[in-house]
């Protein structure tokens, strides 16, 4: 193991100067933003169940996708607005300052979970649901757009391995303390926690966590060089071109269009759409286990983020030991095929 280790490592070891401080920039406002997104995703979930319902959960889900088209739409105009960096300023600030407000009135006698009547008529829940939903699609993935757009082919191949894995520990650090807290009955007794504060102060981390990402995007860009901030140089040179031509803006709907312009697109929209409809089926059954084992929200919450611990260590041997072997055996072709193959096997499994 110390071998494979040292060779996971040996990677990121060849990286120099700047670029070596950048990956670490990198991977420390990744750590933020997956620490924060574990513990927001399982809230939504044990949330909106014990407020709305469980049985409404594939409802939230469906009316999700028609709540968030305006909120992409304007994000598509922003791209043609705003650099990257400063997308990703916008966003991670906005949703650290909303979840802070959803923190207090998570505690409201009516609308919080103090009330434990369950009813699809209870608005807080969809809207809680619904701006967690936009997590992913708007802190995540800005923050991966910014990555690729400042890192080098070369350097990503040395120091993006490092960055997943470390984000898997931040992943896993909160999502143990969520688990202690919520199913250690001692421990929030003697910090004289309830289990609607339990709550608060789990979405409220998540939300602080978020704040730390401008301040490192602050520091990166004012202590990294200019031209250590470049991605894939032709791509660098060409957009710098259209927007000196002014033919840089994209329009709201440029990214249906590249549907059927560019193949590979379609390809990595049907990966993901296939992950998230397994995925949305087999959470659901989760949901129901944890339904009918706990009988209070801290009991159910503890069991979902258990489960969530168990899968970033999971996560965190593969980021170690599989990710590079596997690459280096089979090739990159064959390793994108395993993820459908694999997803397929497990399906079939279950």
């Amino acid at each position: 193991m110390r071998l494979m280790l040292s060779k996971w490592f040996s990677g990121f070891f060849d990286i120099q100067g700047a670029d070596r401080y950048k990956i670490l920039l990198l991977s420390s406002m990744f750590i933020f933003i997956v620490g924060g997104y574990t513990v927001a995703r399982e809230l939504k979930d044990a949330i909106f169940m014990s407020i709305v319902g469980r049985e409404f959960i594939p409802w939230a889900k469906l009316f999700s996708i028609f709540v968030l088209i305006p909120a992409i739409l304007l994000y598509s105009k922003l791209v043609d607005k705003l650099r990257r960096y400063k997308l990703l300023y916008f966003y991670s600030l906005f949703y650290a300052v909303v979840g802070l407000v959803f923190t207090y009135f998570l505690g409201h006698p009516t609308i919080g979970i103090q009330n434990t009547e369950q009813s699809p008529y209870r608005i807080f829940g969809w809207i809680f649901y619904f701006f967690i939903e936009g997590y992913s699609p708007f802190v995540l993935s800005i923050f991966w757009a910014f990555v690729n757009s400042i890192t080098s082919p070369s350097l990503a191949k040395k120091g993006y391995g490092v960055m997943v894995g470390l984000s898997k520990v931040g992943g896993m650090i909160t999502a143990g303390l969520a688990c202690l807290l919520m199913h250690n009955t001692v421990v929030r007794q003697k910090l004289n926690l309830s289990d609607v504060t339990s709550h608060q102060l789990m979405l409220g981390l998540a939300s602080i966590l978020l704040l730390f990402v401008p301040l490192i995007v602050k520091k990166l860009m004012k202590k990294i060089p200019g031209y250590h901030l470049h991605g894939y140089e032709a791509a660098y040179k060409f957009e710098k071109a259209r927007s000196k031509a002014g033919t840089a803006e994209t329009g709201a709907f440029s990214g249906i269009k590249m549907f059927f312009q560019e193949p590979y697109i379609l390809g990595i929209f049907s990966m993901l759409f296939f992950y998230e409809m397994f995925n949305m089926v087999l959470n659901y059954q989760r949901l129901h286990i944890a339904q009918i084992t706990y009988d209070t929200i801290s009991g159910r919450t503890g069991f979902l983020f258990q489960q969530m611990f168990i899968t970033h260590f999971i996560g965190l041997f593969i980021a170690f030991f599989g990710t590079g072997t596997l690459l280096k055996w089979l090739g990159e072709r064959k390793c994108l095929l395993l993820i459908p193959l694999g997803t397929a096997l497990f399906i079939i499994y279950f």
